[in-house]
């Protein structure tokens, strides 16, 4: 086999029921110069047995029986890969046949990003779930890093060289936020992309880390909504970084009086940002339809309030 463009890094702990359908979107791609790189973070069940079930010399296991974490096997793989590109994959996650193919042809055509991922789908054993359409290119990309990472995680094609470059790598404080982290800090000295495809499938499932260890994500994706904001020149107290989270993750704004405070808040962000580049035009495009979805719940509260027989802002 010639020399392969891209590593896959794929982490695993106990994916043993869900592996198998991973491994196989990955073998099935259309493009065939890569290798899949299954790094196994400790699993107890029988994850590895599934993986070394496979004869396909494009997979390779690493396995040393030690639980060190997802950011450490992350950062292992990117330290030793020796690819032009380093794409990301999840166990229990699916990626479309033409993946691959479509990520390395743009990046090859687009030699100013860094980092490319797509649209995904959330599935579950009943079918799809939901659909995420991200922004497509860098300014919409910077605008939604301080309410939400722009990247899927599973989908990205990354550029060996700018990560070398930057010393880009997984922040070990940012467990279980480590991408969004990652791509604030990348967004910073490399141009970032999604391509406008549903190319992964992102598998919602009881066992995932969003749904164990939600409140330590939420604490580590609210410090990197924060940095965002600091890096775009928005001042705030912790008053309103406080309401600026709850803004981005669509809670606290249950009282006609959080509303407000909401919407006086993404009126102060709007006006911060306020210029004619095209990450504050886009920013600034954000801040209106926050404003026009803060508006008419302020309204519905109102109604309700009345219809109740309650003062408003109670």
């Amino acid at each position: 086999m010639s020399q392969p463009q891209i590593t896959i890094l794929m982490p695993v702990r106990n994916a043993e029921a869900y592996i198998d359908a991973a491994v196989d979107s990955i073998l099935r791609q259309t493009e065939p110069s890569f290798v899949l790189l299954v790094i196994d973070d400790g699993s107890t069940d029988r994850s590895v047995e599934r993986v070394l079930a496979r004869s396909d010399p494009r997979i390779r296991l690493v396995s040393d029986g030690q639980q060190r974490g997802v950011i450490d096997r992350l950062n292992w793989g990117l330290d030793n890969a020796t690819t032009d590109y380093v794409a990301r994959m999840d166990a229990d996650d699916i990626s479309a046949p033409d993946r691959l193919a479509r990520q390395l042809r743009f990046m090859q055509e687009h030699p100013e990003i860094g980092i490319c991922g797509s649209w995904y789908s959330g599935f579950s054993d009943t079918g799809t779930l939901w659909e995420a359409r991200l922004p497509e290119n860098h300014p919409g990309l910077v605008a939604m890093m301080p309410f939400a990472s722009p990247l899927a995680h599973g989908s990205v094609l990354m550029r060996r060289s700018v990560l070398t470059r930057f010393g880009l790598r997984y922040a070990p404080e940012a467990v279980h936020a480590e991408d969004y982290d990652l791509w604030e800090r990348a967004a910073a000295v490399t141009r970032l992309a999604n391509i406008p495809a549903m190319l992964y499938a992102y598998r919602v499932h009881p066992g995932q880390v969003s749904e164990r260890f939600s409140a330590e994500q939420r604490r580590q994706s609210d410090r990197v909504r924060g940095r965002a904001l600091a890096r775009l020149g928005v001042a705030c107290s912790a008053e309103q970084l406080r309401i600026h989270c709850a803004v981005a993750t669509g809670t606290g704004c249950e009282t006609v009086g959080a509303s407000y405070a909401a919407l006086r808040w993404i009126r102060y962000l709007r006006r911060s940002v306020s210029g004619g580049s095209d990450v504050q035009r886009a920013i600034a495009e954000t801040c209106r339809r926050l404003e026009s979805d803060l508006i008419r719940r302020i309204r519905r509260q109102v109604l309700h309030a009345l219809r109740i027989g309650r003062r408003p802002g109670h």
